[in-house]
């Protein structure tokens, strides 16, 4: 190859290179963008929705129902659905009670050995 071929193909590779290269970085400077824009629209949901949680009612345990009834309704619960997945959300919603409710008294239900967790989680 002569040289002077040799000199144009090095030439129109530089050229390629940098053309290519600029191309990249011009897109790399569109998805900058667009994962700022993403950001900043998924920190407004965010906020939404903090908003949403914290002006949310509660439920309450129930009215009239004392922790002792309701452990009384957990435990025949469980009996009902012997040998189900149960999860603490399933029994909040089903007995309409929080969650948070839920998932502590079959804690202290379990500690006190009033339920097992075979009762509430199906066995392998």
């Amino acid at each position: 190859m002569s040289a002077v071929a040799s000199e144009a193909i090095s030439e129109y590779t530089a050229t390629a290179i940098f053309e290519f290269q600029a191309d990249f970085i011009k897109q790399m400077a569109t998805l900058v963008e667009k994962i700022d824009h993403l950001s900043e629209r998924f920190s407004i949901v965010e906020s939404i929705i903090g908003a949403a949680m914290e002006s949310a009612p509660s439920t309450p345990i129930r009215d009239g129902a004392s922790e002792e009834e309701i452990k009384v309704e957990i435990k025949k619960y469980f009996i009902e659905r012997d040998g189900e997945i149960l999860y603490p959300s399933d029994i909040a919603h089903a007995l309409n009670i929080q969650y948070e409710v839920a998932t502590r008294l079959i804690c202290e239900m379990e500690e006190n050995g009033q339920i097992r967790r075979a009762e509430y989680t199906k066995a392998q």
